[in-house]
């Protein structure tokens, strides 16, 4: 776990990290289609790691049926970058699945709850590039 605490530009606690891991491996371990021979090759790990940020970072689902919270922000706007912050249990989070929805958009979804003061920079960074700079086959 001290290993994993210690991952440059994770918001994650180290223990989510070890069984996100630890759930691939046993995916893998069934044979499962891509990993007919039970195998990670070194190439593939970037690949794997990134999935795994995609998956961690994506947006939460949208509830059904959606029910606006009373002074909302209003789904479209002309603003590039948008911060929506409000106390627990406000709507936050549905607003936000609800727009990324009916947004064709790439989008980033970014929940500060978990992330320590001092690693909030990094992490907003990590996840950024993740989501916008990661689908280039050619890197930044």
């Amino acid at each position: 776990m001290e290993k994993a605490q210690s991952v440059p530009f994770s918001r994650l606690p180290g223990e989510t990290l070890v069984w996100k891991i630890a759930a691939i491996i046993q995916f893998a371990c069934t044979g499962s289609s891509p990993r007919y021979y039970h195998e990670f090759r070194s190439e593939d790990l970037p690949v794997i790691f990134e999935q795994m940020v995609l998956q961690l970072q994506d947006f939460p689902k949208s509830p059904i049926p959606y029910r606006p919270q009373q002074a909302e922000p209003n789904l479209i706007s002309e603003a590039a970058v948008r911060l929506i912050i409000g106390l627990s249990g406000a709507g936050k989070t549905s607003w936000s699945s609800q727009l990324a929805m009916h947004n064709s958009d790439t989008m980033a979804y970014f929940d500060t709850s978990d992330t320590p003061d001092q690693n909030l920079a990094m992490s907003l960074t990590r996840e950024l590039a993740a989501r916008f700079i990661g689908k280039l086959r050619d890197g930044i």
